[in-house]
C-alpha cells in the first residue's frame, strides 16, 4: 500500500505551510480506522475548508457521467480493510492531485482553504500505520483492490480532468471518513448538517446505525438527489 507519506516526497506541497495553523488536538475527538487511531485533526475543520471551495472547484467538473470514488470503492468497507484503504487514497490525494492542483488553487483564490486541507491529509497520512503482518496480507490486498478501481478510473480520464473531478470529490471522501471519526458531541461537531437543506442518509458498517450526511448535490437540485454516491451502504 505504499510507505507513510513524508513532507520530502512533496515539495510541490512545502509552500502551503504557510497557511498551516493545526493546533493540539480536541480531547475525544479522533479517527479510529480499525487498529489505526488517529487524533489531532476535527473533522469539522475539513469540512469547513471544503465547502469555501466547493462551488469553485466543482464548477470547473464537465464530466458529470463518470464518478471516481463510487460505491465499488467505498460500499461494505470492513474496519480492518479502512486503515489501508484510506492510507492508499490520501496518499494518491496528496502525492497526485493536492500536487497537480495548487496552482488552480491560487488562481481562484482558495490557497488557505486548499492548504488547510492538504496539510490535515498530511497529518492523518503521517499517523496511520496499517499493519505489515503476514496475516493481514488478504486484507490489505483487499483494499489495494478497492483502491485501483478509483485509480483505474482516474487514469482513464484526461489528466488535468481528472485531477478536477477527484479534487471536487473531497466532498464523498469525506463523507464517508465521518463514519470512522469519534467525538464526545457528534452533532456539536457536525453544523454543517444543519440549514435549510435536508440532509441525506448513509448507513454505517461501524454500527449499523444511519448517519446523516450534507447532501452533496453540484449543478441542479435533481442531481443531488440522484448522484451515485447518495445511494450506496457503507
Amino acid at each position: 500500500m505504499g510507505s507513510p507519506v513524508r513532507m520530502a516526497a512533496l515539495p510541490c506541497l512545502s509552500l502551503i505551510l504557510l497557511f498551516w495553523s493545526q493546533g493540539p488536538g480536541v480531547r475525544g475527538q479522533e479517527f479510529q480506522f480499525g487498529p489505526c487511531q488517529v487524533e489531532g485533526v476535527v473533522l469539522q475543520e475539513l469540512w469547513e475548508a471544503f465547502q469555501a471551495m466547493k462551488d469553485i472547484v466543482q464548477a470547473q467538473d464537465n464530466i458529470t457521467s463518470v464518478q471516481l470514488l463510487r460505491k465499488e470503492v467505498l460500499q461494505n468497507v470492513s474496519e480492518a480493510e479502512s486503515c489501508y484503504l484510506i492510507h492508499a487514497l490520501l496518499e494518491f490525494y496528496l502525492n497526485t492531485v493536492f500536487k497537480n492542483y495548487r496552482d488552480k488553487a491560487v488562481e481562484f483564490g482558495i490557497l488557505k482553504s486548499f492548504s488547510t486541507l492538504a496539510n490535515n491529509f498530511i497529518v492523518i497520512v503521517s499517523k496511520l500505520q496499517p499493519s505489515q503482518e503476514k496475516e493481514m496480507f488478504s486484507i490489505s490486498e483487499s483494499a489495494y483492490r478497492r483502491f485501483l478501481l478509483f485509480q483505474r478510473a482516474f487514469k482513464q480520464l484526461d489528466r488535468e480532468a481528472a485531477v478536477t473531478k477527484a479534487f471536487g470529490e473531497v466532498d464523498i471522501l469525506l463523507t464517508w471518513m465521518e463514519n470512522f471519526y469519534q467525538a464526545p458531541d457528534a452533532q456539536a461537531q457536525r453544523p454543517w448538517l444543519t440549514g435549510p437543506a435536508a440532509p441525506r442518509h448513509v448507513g454505517s458498517s461501524r454500527t449499523g446505525a444511519r448517519t446523516s450526511v450534507p447532501c452533496i448535490g453540484r449543478r441542479t437540485p435533481n442531481h443531488c438527489a440522484t448522484r451515485e454516491a447518495q445511494d450506496f451502504i457503507l
